[in-house]
């Protein structure tokens, strides 16, 4: 799960998460954890970042997210396929 995916799309992101731990997203659920998920935030730490740190911040993450990113392709994968 993606940070910047559940800002945006808070419903949808926890609906996938459900389906991904083997439970139900229910309405009642998803309504409630839409209350404690901030929109506004995105970008604010990203922004108060000198843009040397940030250059060398995404540099450190750089294969992380490579790893996830491959994950992620092989979950979305139909079974017996992947990415």
């Amino acid at each position: 799960m993606r940070y910047e995916r559940l800002i945006s799309d808070v419903r949808a992101e926890l609906s996938r998460l459900a389906g991904f731990i083997g439970v139900p997203a229910n309405s009642k659920w998803l309504d409630q954890a839409c209350h404690f998920v901030d929109s506004g935030r995105v970008g604010g730490a990203e922004s108060r970042l000198h843009p040397s740190e940030l250059a060398e911040l995404r540099k450190a993450c750089t294969f992380g997210n490579q790893a996830f990113d491959l994950l992620e392709a092989e979950w979305a994968a139909p079974p017996g396929q992947t990415a």
